[in-house]
């Protein structure tokens, strides 16, 4: 893995047999019968299943459908 510093621009390698990638989440799935922000879109993790790599528990998200009644 090649991690980047977004503050001082450095570029890390660091090895590992696990990875956790948190991009935020994506509710907006549901549209507007949530609560959650619109700018959650799922981008991280499209760019995850794009590169090849796992996605477990998808059905572990934050759901507050304070817009459904």
């Amino acid at each position: 893995v090649v991690l980047r510093d977004i503050q001082s621009g450095g570029i890390y390698p660091v090895l590992c047999k696990a990875l956790v990638i948190a991009t935020g989440g994506y509710t907006r799935i549901f549209y507007n019968r949530t609560s959650t922000p619109f700018i959650a879109t799922g981008d991280g993790v499209a760019a995850a299943l794009r590169a090849g790599l796992g996605f477990e528990d998808p059905e572990m998200i934050q759901f507050h459908p304070t817009g459904v009644a």
